[in-house]
């Protein structure tokens, strides 16, 4: 686990190996994930699997969301 500008990182890359669903690799990041959760209530997530391409794409949609005007936020 580390932080990227105050917001904390976890890294699935050991949790997503196959293996016991309780390993100590998922358990450290179901640990960090609680931690997470409770506290600041986000964080980022690395060596998860999904490609750049589509985490790119869900960026730009979140950004057009946000560039409408309230009134249509609201309306959604």
């Amino acid at each position: 686990q580390g932080k990227a500008m105050g917001i904390p990182l976890l890294d699935l890359s050991g949790a997503l190996q196959p293996g016991a669903p309780r390993s100590p690799a998922v358990m450290a990041v179901a640990a960090q994930l609680r931690q997470a959760c409770t506290g600041p209530g986000f964080f980022y997530v690395r060596h998860h699997g999904v490609p750049q391409d589509i985490i790119a794409r869900q960026f730009a949609l979140a950004q057009q969301f946000f560039d409408l005007p309230l009134a249509s936020k609201e309306a959604i």
